[in-house]
């Protein structure tokens, strides 16, 4: 399994300090066999034999993150910077071809206290196995953009689930710095309802509310 991030250095010392974390617990996560780091060329990052900077300039599009998982065998992950993972993320093995998982993530407070958060249309790491061709110019941040990723997924035929109770992805964002861009959303969308691991092994096809215009 790969884990795929777009690693940059942000301005904000304290928002720093929250993307580096979340890639040091990734590091320390066994479940990932590589972590591969889109980043323009001479941006640092923190140094382990993991850990694969890809030089990338400008801002990768989904299109961009999917082609280089493709490269690789297994499981692709790709998710947000300021996310990190426990040993749940080892259910998404389970995962079969033509399946795309989304994710909702779990809000992690300045105490260590965690809370769900169940929105349907708010999803921060996106899984897949094989290859994945989608074709989109948006990147990661954009308002809407796990909408549109989702509703794109279902309209080329994959089975979108969310096994957002039984995967755990945990979502460092306590400084308060947002660098998002407020856009219109693109259609189509897809609004998928976190379930679990066990459901999504019941059910052939995605379970989501599907626009497409």
């Amino acid at each position: 399994m790969i884990l795929i991030i777009n690693w940059y250095i942000d301005p904000d010392p304290k928002r720093q300090e929250e993307l580096e974390e979340c890639l040091l617990r990734n590091i320390d996560n066994p479940c990932f066999d590589r972590i591969i780091a889109l980043s323009e060329e001479g941006t640092e990052i923190i140094a382990h034999d993991r850990v694969v900077p890809v030089v990338f300039e400008g801002r990768p599009s989904y299109t961009d993150f999917f082609r280089i998982g493709n490269q690789y065998d297994g499981v692709k992950v790709l998710a947000n910077s300021d996310i990190f993972f426990d040993d749940t993320i080892g259910l998404a093995n389970r995962i079969k071809e033509g399946q795309f998982f989304v994710l909702c993530r779990y809000e992690v407070d300045r105490a260590g206290n965690v809370k769900f958060s169940d929105n349907i249309g708010m999803h921060d790491v996106w899984i897949w196995r094989g290859v994945n061709n989608i074709q989109t110019s948006m990147g990661l941040g954009r308002w809407g953009c796990d909408h549109h990723i989702a509703g794109l997924m279902v309209r080329d035929g994959w089975a979108v689930f969310s096994p957002s109770k039984s995967i755990r992805s945990f979502h460092l964002h306590n400084s308060g710095v947002r660098r998002y861009v407020q856009e219109p959303i693109l259609r189509p969308v897809a609004h998928v309802t976190p379930d679990t691991i066990e459901s999504v092994d019941r059910v052939k096809n995605g379970v989501c509310y599907y626009l497409s215009s």
